[in-house]
């Protein structure tokens, strides 16, 4: 079972339907838990493997509180300020992880492909953190945590973590920080396994301008529509607030 965790306080978001259909396809060993003020808009649409926690901002900052014993600030909403806490997860959403084998973070402007062919049992059994940075570091669009002590507790390291945390300005404590300390880790002690692979496409590609390029084949591939290569998910960052098209393949 692999859960991500997902705070989400703002409203609307226009293609929340297509989000739901698109992580429906996933199927049962992805779980996507969303943290949100707003469930009311949410819940008729969501999929057995989606779970809504009613929370606020305020409530997230208390659960800061009683998780990492520190003051938490997250600013006016909606921020980037959530990235410098992905790391903290493990720690933050301990009890609605539970058990899972792996946890992950993922941002919601993503078309999801194929993640059981991309993340089978047999590659994740030989990972602790496995992230799908273009270059070797974590990415906050998509990275997945062994649901362990030390991994969970492995942000900790970082220095002035909490200081830092409490400073509702962001920090990218994802990507720079928390991605320089991963490496600094795996690479002087080979019993923390992380491993890196560029398995996305995103609109700022040349491939996908003017507009998104993709395919979804049969059985399920999320391809690039010009070139052909199958990937794991498609991040549309730029070109929101619609849902990028998708030809289905007959």
């Amino acid at each position: 079972m692999i859960r991500f965790c997902s705070p989400l306080f703002q409203w609307p978001i226009p293609w929340w339907p297509a989000a739901c259909e698109n992580w429906a396809r996933l199927g049962p060993r992805w779980e996507h838990w969303v943290f949100t003020d707003v469930p009311v808009h949410l819940a008729s649409q969501i999929p057995p493997n989606m779970r809504l926690v009613e929370m606020s901002s305020r409530d997230f900052e208390r659960r800061v509180r009683e998780r990492l014993g520190i003051e938490a600030s997250l600013g006016p909403q909606p921020s980037r300020k959530f990235g410098d806490y992905r790391p903290f997860f493990g720690l933050i959403f301990a009890p609605e992880i539970g058990d899972a084998d792996f946890w992950g973070h993922c941002d919601l402007d993503v078309v999801w492909g194929r993640l059981n062919h991309w993340f089978p049992p047999a590659t994740l059994h030989e990972v602790d953190i496995f992230s799908t940075e273009l270059t070797r570091g974590i990415n906050g669009v998509c990275t997945l945590y062994r649901n362990t002590p030390r991994v969970n507790r492995l942000a900790c390291a970082l220095p002035d973590w909490a200081s830092r945390l409490g400073d509702p300005a962001y920090h990218a404590l994802d990507e720079r920080d928390f991605s320089d300390l991963v490496c600094q880790t795996a690479d002087r002690d080979p019993t923390l396994r992380f491993r890196c692979e560029p398995w996305h496409e995103y609109d700022r590609m040349s491939d996908h301008q003017p507009t998104p390029q993709l395919v979804r084949r049969k059985g399920g591939a999320l391809c690039n529509a010009r070139t052909g290569r199958e990937m794991a998910y498609f991040h549309f960052k730029e070109s929101k607030p619609s849902w990028p098209p998708v030809a289905e393949e007959d």
